[in-house]
């Protein structure tokens, strides 16, 4: 045994007392080293992956250049430490033992042949992480010079609306300064303060009222209850009253009356042309501050409640004022390529449909009110708006990849966007191949690609409300299938699962704003038709030309579903996210049927309860 041991090393000693290699020997070690790494790795990701050869079988391509570089660098610790172990101490040219041997560990000889070795290793692996690195830079190169080609937007500032002189910029009013993370006004508040919570210019809520805010859902039918808002407001002392209880409307307004000079400023603000707020974007972009998205949307929320409220005490233009107020508060966030303020948008938007929708409940609204209606709400193109939301959300993206690797010890922050400026960088991170984060940075865009933008709505007026859910579908079975750590790490999804958004979430609120939009037009011409002929049409068809044109149902592409009631009213749907005409029923979700379930049934314009 011991002969086969002195006969199977790597080095030996020719006739004339030289090093020559013994290739059978290398050969040996070699082998020796593969089965050292590949059992050492092989074992983790199995581990990793709950005992699961199938899977572990179908990473062997990741796997292996991994196991071989370790094969590599543990065969150049054993070549290495005898290229340096002195001559006698080498076996014979047929293999037999050496003359001496060294029998102490910390001998010198010993000593300088480990610290050669454990170089040669090194050397291996500084080279294997430099080809990485070099072949990762290249591919991920050639990967944007191919997607730019195509029309992708890689630089987040180029995406983002552009500068506005304040003369002419919305978002310049005294009132908002203080709610924009790049101006001087919001990090005064944030140093003064030293709060991360949002704060807002105004606000429906009473701090010193235990009850919630009373909550309705008007795409269920539910108007708002101004006597319930009456009783939440009279009970506070924060808001102001009357000396003594008067109508619900005129109770509401007295209470809202607190926030006078700040709406009267925003309708002022509303007169100038642009909008821009001024959003500090960060050097890795997801720790970004949106202030003022909070700001908005609250100011969004008390002017649709006062324009309602002005539609009960018959102040019918100054309800009009307020109703378009909080369309134009919905659209300062237009422009912004960032998915949570489109998102954001979205919700105010519906907030101000409400609006209208109880002034149709009440007929309210005079034609020339409803004309207008008609041709504002047709200039929403909301599938446009989610294309450049989308392409910023990207950006974003990759704007913190490339920050983590510039700092690869920050990766951690990734898990905790809301946490990222006070994330502990961890400095055993620094060790991160560069390779394998271009190869996270390729394989984020390709899922974008393949996932994302293939589901995006085109130009044209249909929304494919399947081919959306079949991508998100697919995406969210590539990230089930993917999601075991050994599988993420290997297969270079890691930071995306971490960055993509909720494709399903994001598309299916897209198409129902479009769709309930379209619907607030064509409610809009039968009111009109009913205010000119004394009653609704009995077909959509009746109202053209005199009262359209009128846009399709966006999730079909024909005309929406109409039809007259017994009661002089009308039933009006879309098809919804299924696709299929279930006859203008609502579904809802169990178990306790009071909310909606917009994936089932079609989208009803919502007809008010009797």
């Amino acid at each position: 045994m011991k002969t086969l041991y002195w006969k199977t090393r790597p080095l030996r000693l020719d006739a004339a007392g030289h090093r020559r290699l013994h290739w059978p020997g290398v050969a040996l070690n070699l082998t020796l080293a593969l089965a050292i790494a590949g059992s050492l790795f092989g074992g983790l990701v199995l581990a990793g992956l709950d005992g699961n050869f199938a899977e572990l079988w179908s990473l062997a391509d990741a796997l292996l250049p991994i196991i071989a570089t370790w094969a590599l660098a543990l065969a150049a610790v054993g070549l290495g430490y005898r290229l340096t172990v002195p001559m006698d101490r080498l076996p014979g040219g047929a293999g037999e033992p050496p003359a001496q041997r060294t029998t102490r560990w910390f001998h010198w000889a010993n000593l300088r042949a480990v610290l050669f070795g454990g170089l040669a290793a090194a050397t291996v692996l500084l080279a294997a992480y430099t080809l990485s690195g070099w072949q990762g830079r290249r591919a991920w190169e050639a990967y944007r010079a191919e997607a730019v080609r195509r029309g992708v937007e890689f630089d987040l500032e180029k995406l983002m609306p552009p500068p506005v002189p304040d003369a002419e910029n919305f978002a310049a009013t005294p009132l908002l300064r203080q709610h924009q993370g790049g101006n001087p006004e919001f990090l005064s508040y944030r140093a003064t303060n030293r709060s991360s919570e949002p704060f807002f210019p105004v606000s429906m809520t009473a701090a010193d009222v235990k009850e919630p805010l009373p909550r309705v859902e008007w795409l269920r039918g539910e108007r708002l209850s101004l006597s319930s808002l009456q009783t939440y407001y009279r009970s506070s002392t924060n808001f102001p009253a009357w000396p003594a209880p008067r109508t619900p409307a005129e109770d509401v307004l007295k209470a809202l009356s607190r926030f006078d000079a700040e709406l009267s400023e925003i309708h002022t603000a509303a007169t100038r042309p642009q909008v821009r707020f001024n959003t500090q974007i960060t050097e890795d972009g997801i720790s970004t501050l949106l202030p003022h998205m909070a700001a908005i949307k609250s100011l969004g929320s008390v002017v649709g409640l006062r324009s309602v409220a002005l539609l009960a005490v018959g102040r019918t233009d100054d309800a009009f004022a307020d109703a378009k107020l909080a369309f134009r508060l919905s659209e300062t966030v237009r422009g912004e390529a960032i998915l949570i303020s489109h998102l954001v948008r979205l919700a105010m938007h519906s907030i101000a449909l409400r609006t209208v929708w109880e002034g149709l409940a009440d007929h309210r609204w005079s034609d020339a009110q409803l004309a207008h209606w008609q041709a504002d709400l047709a200039k929403r193109n909301f599938a446009a708006e989610l294309r450049h939301a989308m392409a910023g959300e990207r950006a974003f993206g990759n704007r913190a990849i490339e920050f983590i690797r510039r700092r690869p010890e920050m990766l951690a922050m990734l898990g905790d966007p809301e946490g990222a400026s006070m994330s502990t960088p961890q400095p055993a991170l620094k060790g991160v191949p560069a390779g394998w984060l271009w190869q996270e940075q390729i394989s984020y865009n390709r899922i974008f690609d393949d996932y994302i933008a293939a589901a995006l709505p085109s130009h044209a007026g249909r929304l494919d409300a399947a081919l959306m859910q079949a991508r998100s579908d697919a995406m969210l079975r590539d990230i089930e299938r993917n999601k075991r750590p050994a599988k993420a790490v290997l297969q270079h999804r890691v930071l995306s699962h971490l960055l993509l958004p909720a494709l399903h979430k994001t598309m299916h609120r897209v198409c129902q704003a479009q769709a309930f939009t379209q619907l607030a037009i064509a409610a809009c011409a039968l009111e009109r038709h009913r205010l000119a002929r004394g009653s609704y049409p009995e077909s959509l068809a009746a109202l053209a030309p005199e009262f359209g044109p009128l846009p399709p149902d966006p999730m079909s592409g024909q005309p929406f579903r109409y039809e007259r009631t017994a009661d002089g009213r009308f039933r009006l749907w879309s098809l919804g996210w299924n696709g299929r005409d279930d006859g203008g029923t609502v579904a809802l979700r169990e178990p306790s049927k009071r909310e909606l379930d917009f994936e089932q049934g079609d989208w009803v314009w919502p007809v008010p309860a009797q």
